[in-house]
């Protein structure tokens, strides 16, 4: 099982894990403005939440990694945390940058429950079972079925895999006018302010009034692709603090609801106000709408550390441990599990 792990941007030293996560959090807010890839959804959530937004934005640091730096399972790297940073800041292709940020020191055969802890970056273990640390396939050898393979090559897939010289397809960042589209061998991202267009073509995004598609992320900021799909058109963006006042499209304009003032754009195309304060079980229809919270999206509730081992979870902070291990549906709160 592997811990996912994040990479962000600078600001202040990444002079300890939490200050890292701190920093990649703002910095992965301020790619969301500025990359391209989260569609017509992520036109909608820039026009709700300001960019300003970014510069406060804070991640809790997961209990499992703390646990692993806590008995040496994992170190972390402040030097390659900075590299990584900087280039997370001026990049939106993914960050290569990043690997070595936490690293781990458990030898072959050694007791693991996770990737991360390995040297060789492969465990046979899980967040619920204990297992053990796996040498890593050399060039020319086996890899697939849970092996991996060395630094330097991949595990190119298909039928009976070797490890093959090389990344697996390495990522390129795109200017205006060339490609964006993916092929067997490379990746491609568009630069800063471009997006993808129909052509598979890094565009400057468009400006109001302007014709757009709705499935693109193609409009720039404080504009919302909106309309009718055979005749929709970047609409500038707009803010109302008024309970009940219209939203969405109205004339020209996309009127968004505030939501940090928790007002909510509902179905009838009226703004609501959700009831509480963002605090634990205020009513919620996103993260949005939670102070350091979560959105129990089934409850419509904001929760926050009351569950108690054995009980459903789908994240972390729902649970008292702050542990709720292969996150997702089916899973429940443990405590953090201890292999060595």
């Amino acid at each position: 099982m592997v811990l996912v792990l994040f990479a962000g941007c600078t600001g202040s030293p990444a002079s300890t894990p939490q200050a890292y996560y701190d920093e990649y959090e703002r910095a992965l807010c301020s790619r969301r403005y500025h990359c391209d890839g989260g569609g017509a959804g992520a036109q909608t959530t820039r026009a709700i939440v300001p960019e300003s937004n970014c510069a406060s934005a804070h991640v809790s640091f997961p209990s499992q990694l703390a646990a692993f730096l806590h008995d040496g399972s994992v170190t972390f790297d402040a030097s390659i945390a900075r590299s990584c940073l900087d280039q997370a800041r001026t990049s939106c292709s993914n960050l290569p940058a990043c690997r070595g940020v936490f690293v781990g020191t458990i030898p072959v055969e050694g007791a693991c429950s996770d990737d991360l802890q390995c040297v060789s970056g492969a465990c046979s273990g899980s967040t619920t079972t204990c297992g053990a640390c796996l040498a890593l396939a050399l060039l020319g050898q086996a890899c697939g079925g849970g092996v991996e393979c060395e630094e330097g090559t991949h595990c190119p897939g298909g039928a009976a895999p070797t490890c093959t010289a090389g990344t697996n397809r390495p990522a390129v960042e795109s200017q205006v006018g060339e490609t964006c589209e993916d092929n067997a061998t490379t990746q491609y991202f568009c630069a800063r302010d471009l997006y993808c267009d129909s052509n598979n073509v890094c565009s400057p995004r468009l400006g109001a009034g302007i014709s757009c598609q709705v499935y693109e992320d193609s409009c720039a900021l404080g504009t919302v692709c909106a309309g009718p799909l055979d005749d929709a058109h970047c609409r500038t963006t707009t803010t109302t603090s008024v309970e009940g006042a219209s939203c969405g499209l109205v004339g020209t304009s996309y009127v968004v609801c505030r939501r940090d003032q928790r007002l909510f754009c509902e179905a009838d195309a009226t703004c609501k106000r959700l009831a509480g304060d963002g605090e634990d079980g205020s009513e919620c229809r996103g993260g949005l709408d939670c102070d350091s919270h979560v959105c129990d999206g089934s409850r419509r509730t904001c929760v926050a550390g009351e569950l108690a081992d054995a009980e459903p979870c789908t994240f972390d902070m729902e649970c008292a441990s702050q542990s709720c291990p292969a996150s997702g549906a089916g899973s429940s709160c443990a405590a953090v599990l201890t292999c060595r």
